[in-house]
């Protein structure tokens, strides 16, 4: 083989390789432009409760939780939410007053904003509102 011959040979497959990654990359595109906007997810978690205790020692406790997530894509960075958390146990906090509040399976609904800045990485802020029957004692 003379060198024009190698020479074309090479170009060729880096040519071809190259035009194999354009082919995939376009592909990927159309793939990710036809993925659903909504986003619904179902999780099982635990949430910490941080306590008022006696004097100057706090305590918390962790119960478990599920939650119900939704989530609505407006473009590959940016989404609004509605995350919903169920708190599956009761238990009382003792408030700094010496009045005691028994929570029943607290329900926390909130509507948030999340930004994605990179592949792996999500943020997000909102506000909520925590729905429960509550029991004040003491």
């Amino acid at each position: 083989m003379t060198y024009r011959m190698v020479l074309k040979v090479i170009v060729s497959v880096i040519l071809l390789g190259h035009l194999k990654v354009a082919v995939q990359e376009n592909h990927l595109i159309k793939e990710q432009s036809t993925l659903s906007p909504h986003r619904v997810a179902l999780m099982i978690a635990h949430t910490n409760v941080p306590l008022a205790g006696t004097g100057t020692q706090n305590s918390g406790i962790i119960v478990p939780s599920w939650g119900l997530d939704y989530e609505y894509w407006i473009d590959h960075q940016w989404a609004i939410g509605l995350h919903n958390d169920m708190e599956i146990a009761t238990y009382v906090i003792e408030e700094h007053e010496g009045k005691e509040i028994e929570r029943e399976r607290p329900i926390i609904v909130s509507l948030v904003g999340l930004f994605k800045p990179t592949h792996h990485i999500i943020l997000l802020a909102g506000f909520g509102r925590e729905l429960e029957n509550t029991t004040v004692t003491g």
